[in-house]
């Protein structure tokens, strides 16, 4: 019988508050939570830090991955989905 792939669901988000901007990306099952000041609004825009939010999730996601090996080696069947909002 074939493994079912789990999904895990990322939402992420970016935001400017005094001149200064930063994303971020959450998992609610597995308590996943990062992120990350970039820079000013003069040096970054809003749709960079959305796609750095997008990169943190699918970062934690392979470093999740990377816990989820079998004994045999072969790695558990999961996938991703990212929400953004840009």
């Amino acid at each position: 019988m074939q493994d079912r792939p789990r999904t895990i669901l990322f939402f992420t988000d970016s935001s400017g508050y005094e001149g200064m901007v930063g994303a971020s990306a959450v998992t609610l099952r597995k308590g996943i939570f990062d992120r990350r000041h970039l820079r000013t609004t003069d040096e970054s825009t809003l749709y960079v830090t959305e796609l750095n939010g997008i990169e943190i999730a699918i970062a934690r996601f392979v470093n999740q991955q990377q816990h989820n090996i079998r004994p045999t080696g072969s790695i558990k069947p999961i996938r991703i989905i990212v929400f953004s909002d840009y």
